[in-house]
């Protein structure tokens, strides 16, 4: 991931431009989740809808097996914490959200 003006963008120099409508809604996704699209917060987005899923099944896919039953549900809850814990971080750093 190349550090673009305070974002992050998913192009490497290898891939060029044909990642950019990966870029683009993954930047809109961590807009709507979080309320902006700043580095942390695509960063939050990125781990939870393609780091987190990628890893939980690559290995399965590699060794031509099948995916466990349960695996679903272990990743959606992991996907649902890092996105529970990236808004929380975020209200705790919002002077709007802290309560006096």
């Amino acid at each position: 991931m190349q550090k673009m003006s305070g974002a992050i963008s998913l192009r490497s120099t290898r891939l060029g431009c044909r990642i950019c409508p990966l870029e683009a809604a993954v930047t809109d996704l961590a807009r709507r989740l979080f309320g902006k699209a700043t580095r942390k917060s695509v960063e939050q987005t990125v781990l939870a809808v393609i780091d987190l899923p990628l890893g939980a099944v690559r290995r399965h896919l590699v060794a031509g097996s099948e995916l466990p039953t349960w695996l679903r549900d272990q990743l959606e809850a992991a996907v649902r914490t890092v996105l529970r814990v990236g808004k929380e971080l975020e209200c705790r750093r919002t002077p709007e959200f802290r309560r006096s």
